[in-house]
């Protein structure tokens, strides 16, 4: 599907090595700046940068807390990695997008601690679509999980601005951004009928 980055949940590790050495072989972006073996080596890489047109991307992975089962893999919290990687990461980029597996008051925590944040794209279960909000210096936002929803956010983005709280009436060169979420269940229904007639 083109994915530029995929943080690793939790769940994720649930499929074990090969899984993930299978993706390394076709190029696939898993990333997590808090998985670590049982020296203390990290698992993935912690970031990537992209270049979108004239812009610097810089997508760090943070995996959220709990629930696998292998004692030789180690999942920090955020903090220490954050202040590791995010220096660098804004040195070298206009923009700074954090994919986070962590709950959604922990989120806001890491935006208010984190200034050099600028977008955080949450995988929270318990919640469904997020509408962008601000929180600190970054919009934090997140499509419903289980492939229900395409989400669809539209940014103009001036590196070193803030966002506009008030997006209608925003001066011109205050960051805006329009974000829609893409129900897909109608898709899923075409495809089960087709497959029926089959």
């Amino acid at each position: 599907m083109g994915y530029d980055a995929v943080a690793v949940s939790k769940d994720d590790l649930a499929a074990g090595g090969l899984f993930f050495k299978n993706g390394e072989k076709i190029n696939f972006p898993w990333i997590s700046a808090n998985i670590f073996d049982s020296t203390g080596q990290l698992l993935f890489k912690p970031f990537f940068i992209r270049k979108i047109g004239s812009i610097n991307i810089g997508i760090i992975g943070l995996t959220g807390p709990g629930g696998h089962k292998n004692n030789k893999i180690i999942i920090s919290g955020w903090e220490k990695p954050l202040q590791q990687h995010l220096p660098e990461l804004a040195a070298r980029t206009d923009m700074v997008i954090l994919l986070s597996n962590f709950p959604g008051a922990e989120n806001e925590k890491i935006a208010q601690k984190f200034p050099e944040l600028n977008l955080i794209f949450t995988a929270d279960k318990n919640k469904g679509n997020i509408r962008p909000y601000l929180a600190g210096n970054a919009l934090i936002s997140q499509s419903q999980g289980r492939g229900k929803y395409l989400g669809k956010l539209t940014l103009q983005y001036h590196p070193g601005e803030k966002w506009a709280e008030n997006i209608e009436a925003a001066q011109q060169s205050l960051n805006k951004f329009k974000a829609g979420f893409i129900p897909i269940k109608g898709v899923a229904k075409n495809v089960t009928k087709i497959n029926k007639n089959n």
